[in-house]
């Protein structure tokens, strides 16, 4: 875009701030006619939606060379007139699918009549509807014939406008007001290089790196944990479980850190079916992208030792055993040989819990005997 900044120091804070931003947008009217009903950005991302400029159903169309122009603008000093009056120019950004795009400036070359409108107002919407200010208003009286390049809007402080995903389109338009006469005209061009540029970047959503999820039971809840490397864009985890390994359920959810060092999550699942369990994670971006973890299986009827929860322990224990047909005998021994207790456990039950504050810390070895067998598992109470 061939400008002349109004100030140059402004001009040289602007290039060393910006310069690493890429434009995403950009149109060039060089050639046009000024009176198209629409033009196509002559520079459009190729992961962005194609992208016009249209004006709205206010304005006339005039024709200008080299620029992209319209007159019939609000005459009294009033916003909300030209909102009413639908007096404005706009274009919008889509990212495509699987792509989130952030903006971070706003560049532009106007050009007006003498008596053309000569305040305007910048805003954008998320949803076509609803319209908010970008910046403050801005006057703008010269007629130079050739327009004159503004200052760059920064878009970085709008959170609106930053991590877009391809579920969104964003509006932005530029309302003018306050024309001497109905026959003003405003245009946006007639400078070399883009007239319009919206710079910022656009980037594929980067899949969450799961370095590890598993699942195991303690107690009669399974216990789900999963570690990621790295998250981006990431909305929430889903936790699906299946009896079959076909058929899957939600059974909860957890929102997502969103930390580009990764998170480390935990889950319980406290009503686990009798029998075996497949569990898996469904990740889901805020674009509606989703992925699925590997899954997992745990099998309650594979319990083969007394489980003690928690351990160490300090206050009672929790201890479940594979169910049992007939009444059995649970001991808790010493590591020094010595029994420091004997609990009669009764047949068909598969849980008891135990007081313990009055033994000294050490470890201890918890043996469950009966006519099936013996299960034994160690534990320690500090």
């Amino acid at each position: 875009m061939g400008k002349i900044y109004l100030l140059a120091a402004a001009c040289l804070l602007h290039a060393l701030s910006y310069s690493q931003n890429i434009i995403q947008l950009g149109w060039d009217f060089n050639g046009n006619a000024g009176n198209e009903l629409s033009v196509s950005a002559t520079t459009n991302n190729a992961n962005l939606e194609s992208a016009v400029i249209s004006r709205g159903a206010g304005l006339s169309v005039v024709s200008l060379t080299n620029s992209f122009s319209a007159g019939s603008w609000t005459t009294t000093n009033s916003l909300a007139d030209a909102i009413a009056n639908n007096d404005y120019l706009q274009f919008s950004v889509k990212p495509k699918s699987s792509f989130i795009t952030s903006l971070s400036l706003l560049e532009t070359v106007f050009r007006r009549s003498s008596t053309g409108p000569d305040h305007f107002q910048w805003q954008y919407s998320k949803d076509g509807n609803t319209f908010l200010n970008i910046n403050s208003q801005i006057i703008y009286t010269s007629t130079v014939t050739n327009g004159m390049a503004q200052l760059p809007i920064d878009l970085n402080g709008i959170p609106d406008l930053q991590n877009v995903p391809s579920s969104t389109e964003i509006t932005i338009r530029l309302y003018g007001y306050n024309a001497s006469s109905a026959g003003g005209t405003f245009s946006i061009g007639r400078l070399t290089g883009n007239d319009l540029a919206v710079t910022g970047t656009t980037q594929s959503i980067t899949p969450v790196k799961l370095l590890h999820f598993e699942a195991r039971m303690q107690g009669e809840y399974t216990v789900l944990q999963w570690r990621t490397a790295g998250e981006k864009n990431n909305y929430k985890y889903e936790v699906e479980r299946s009896a079959d390994g076909i058929s899957y359920r939600k059974i909860g959810e957890i929102i997502s850190g969103n930390s580009i060092v990764g998170s480390a999550y935990n889950f319980n699942d406290k009503n686990p079916g009798i029998s075996k369990n497949y569990y898996r994670l469904r990740m889901i971006d805020f674009d509606g992208h989703t992925e699925f973890s590997k899954v997992v299986m745990v099998n309650r009827k594979e319990l083969s030792v007394v489980g003690v929860y928690p351990n160490p322990a300090n206050r009672n224990i929790f201890i479940h055993y594979p169910e049992i047909p007939e009444v059995s005998m649970l001991y808790l021994v010493g590591t020094d040989g010595k029994t420091y207790g004997r609990y009669q456990l009764p047949a068909r039950s598969s849980k008891i819990c135990l007081i313990i504050d009055h033994l000294a810390d050490g470890n201890y070895i918890l043996t469950l005997v009966g006519n099936t067998g013996i299960l034994s598992t160690r534990w320690s109470k500090q």
